[in-house]
């Protein structure tokens, strides 16, 4: 059997030929020219084989309620749209840099993430296509480049196997040429989640030709994909790390392009497993990239729905564009809004309803969410408390003139002041300053909320003291001074009238999509100690102490016994390896009868707590109630 290869220009990209090296440049140039320029140079000196660029029209990607408040969804939109908007070139500027490209002897490519875009693109006459990781499942965008006849690099970051068997199927029923390109889509990604022998594996599988997305710091990792049958390497290159972007961080600088060249040709090996499934970041950034399914028009309940109707945009968290064929044909089953999101309600027949009864609950119980999910929460299920996340937007709403006189008031405050981390730790005294502001708004916003509220117990408000740092911090010294800055911060607040509750965190924490680290108030002992010193309780986060126990190899149960006098209110949820946080109950690691055990009778009796299963909030907090259904065999929780 001849090896599978596609063309791009006049290389051949596969087995037994050069890895061909993109420098992504993507939206590294911040929408100047001229820096832009100077990244097409950079790529010529370093003798790379290919510049890659993005184009998108942000009213073809995003839907309009997205694009006119970003506020309204989780924190990446508000931080990501606005960047991206401020980054567009026109296609007059790329003309201009494909032809700038070409004079330097590299090939100028392009990732189309709108069907206008592949319009403008094919204007340009570019050689090849590629696929964004959002757009692995986007069957309208994929179907519209097939068309075009060019290959296609398609990036499969964000995905499960199973998506990328079915986008592999739809690709050769199309006749198109292609190869796939093994990801990770962490911006950085961490080393242990590369899992570079996956390549071979959809090699084999597959039977395309495979390469390799890199968004994980350094230049070790791609030489090594090669030597694992990497036919094409990509990674971003840029000016300098420190410039504002979310992918600066996770790229390289000048210096490092040539010597990632270098490095390619003389890789070394290292194995990893096939990844299947998602990390946290990767969920993350699947729904601020991500596609769904919407209506492109508006229709009518009872109407035939044809491909016509249909778009995909983000954010994707909703029905899966891959969906798209079982939706074509079938009357709506309601009324739709141009940009309305299909969700798994709409398919054919009641498969996806799910028994809404949940377990009595004699402990004080609830359910985590937004200003807008509140009132049918309570109508339908009657929890006895409500955790509301707030980002830094939310403390300027109001939730009318509703009351919820049976529900205790719990508030997650924001972990960003805008596009700043709220850190009462940090080591920069203006940050330090901005973020105890935000907590103090935070608490004065419970003060006002909590008459509408049940008033037996003063609102809790859950935050993340700080700590974060993108790389370890060992020195003691610099630990020291940060913990003592969470002391003074703390002491500047005025907590009159709520209990607040300092709550563990991860290891590796997900911030602005890139990967951080914890290097305060993972480990239970800075938690204890820091309630100690303030006379506080805290939230305990299982799922976040499991990844703790994981990545230092310490057993969890020492955990929930240190922690379990500071205790007041519990965050349930379940947690595979380090990194994998937030999983369904009993789909992880996490021994929750062990847990619960410890903490005991007694703690139930006054303590509150929420399920906080990752996006169980949709598709009408599916998630959530089968994490209550899961937890109705616990009788500790039950009350029984």
């Amino acid at each position: 059997m001849s090896k599978p290869f596609i063309k791009i220009g006049s290389r051949i990209v596969g087995d037994g030929n050069p890895a061909f090296i993109i420098g992504e440049i993507g939206i590294n140039h911040n929408g100047d020219m001229h820096i832009a320029k100077q990244l097409i140079d950079v790529a010529h000196m370093s003798k790379l084989d290919a510049v890659k660029f993005q184009l998108r029209h942000m009213d073809e990607v995003y839907t309009k309620k997205v694009l006119d408040d970003p506020n309204h969804k989780e924190h990446g939109f508000k931080y990501l749209v606005p960047h991206l908007d401020d980054c567009e070139l026109t296609l007059e500027d790329f003309k201009e840099l494909k032809a700038y490209a070409e004079s330097k002897g590299i090939e100028f490519l392009c990732t189309p993430f709108d069907p206008k875009s592949i319009d403008d693109l094919e204007q340009l006459g570019v050689n090849a296509y590629k696929v964004a990781s959002a757009d692995m499942t986007n069957f309208i965008l994929l179907k519209k480049l097939a068309k075009t006849g060019k290959p296609l690099i398609v990036s499969t970051g964000m995905s499960t196997m199973d998506e990328i068997e079915q986008t592999v199927y739809f690709l050769k029923l199309l006749k198109c040429p292609f190869m796939l390109l093994h990801c990770n889509s962490n911006y950085p990604a961490p080393f242990e989640n590369l899992n570079l022998s996956t390549i071979q594996y959809m090699k084999d599988k597959f039977n395309v030709p495979v390469g390799y997305s890199s968004h994980e710091l350094g230049i070790t990792a791609p030489s090594i994909a090669v030597a694992h049958g990497a036919s094409l390497v990509e990674k971003h290159i840029t000016l300098n790390r420190t410039m504002e972007g979310p992918d600066h961080v996770a790229s390289l600088e000048p210096q490092d392009v040539y010597q990632l060249v270098k490095k390619i040709r003389y890789s070394e090996k290292v194995m990893g497993t096939p990844r299947m499934d998602l990390d946290r970041g990767e969920t993350l950034n699947r729904q601020v990239l991500g596609k769904s399914l919407v209506a492109a028009v508006k229709i009518q309940k009872g109407t035939i729905i044809t491909e016509e109707m249909l778009a995909a945009k983000s954010p994707g968290q909703y029905l899966s564009v891959q969906e798209i064929q079982k939706i074509i044909g079938i009357p709506a089953k309601r009324d739709f809004e141009p940009d309305d999101a299909f969700t798994e309600e709409d398919l054919p027949g009641d498969l996806t309803k799910i028994d809404e009864k949940i377990p009595n609950f004699n402990t004080e119980w609830g359910f985590k969410g937004r200003f807008d999910s509140i009132a049918p929460i309570v109508n339908k299920y009657n929890p006895k408390l409500f955790e509301f996340h707030f980002n830094d937007g939310d403390l300027d709403k109001d939730i009318g003139e509703k009351t919820f006189e049976n529900t205790q008031l719990v508030i997650h405050a924001p972990e960003y002041n805008h596009k700043e981390l709220i850190d009462l730790c940090s080591m920069n005294k203006k940050q330090r300053e901005r973020s105890i502001e935000i907590i103090q708004k935070t608490i004065d916003k419970a003060v006002a909320l909590h008459p509408k509220f049940s008033l037996k117990a003063p609102p809790k408000v859950v935050i993340h003291v700080g700590g974060y740092s993108p790389e370890p911090i060992t020195d003691s010294s610099i630990l020291e001074r940060m913990y003592k800055n969470g002391i003074e911060s703390f002491q500047q607040l005025n907590t009159k009238g709520v209990q607040l509750l300092p709550e563990n965190l991860p290891p590796k924490p997900w911030f602005f999509g890139g990967q951080y680290h914890q290097s305060l108030f993972a480990q239970p002992e800075d938690l204890c100690n820091f309630c100690k010193d303030l006379s506080l309780k805290m939230c305990l986060d299982l799922s976040h102490a499991s990844l703790y126990c994981k990545h230092m190899h310490r057993p969890m149960d020492e955990f929930v016994k240190m922690t379990k006098p500071f205790a007041t209110h519990l965050h349930i949820a379940d947690a595979k390896d380090d990194t994998k946080e937030g999983l369904q109950i009993n789909e992880g690691e996490v021994n929750f009868n062990e847990a619960f055990n410890i903490l005991g009778k007694e703690f139930f009796q006054h303590a509150t707590w929420v399920p906080e299963v990752w996006n169980g909030h949709l598709h009408n907090n599916k998630g959530f109630v089968e994490s209550l259904k899961r937890l109705g065999q616990f009788n500790l929780l039950t009350g029984n």
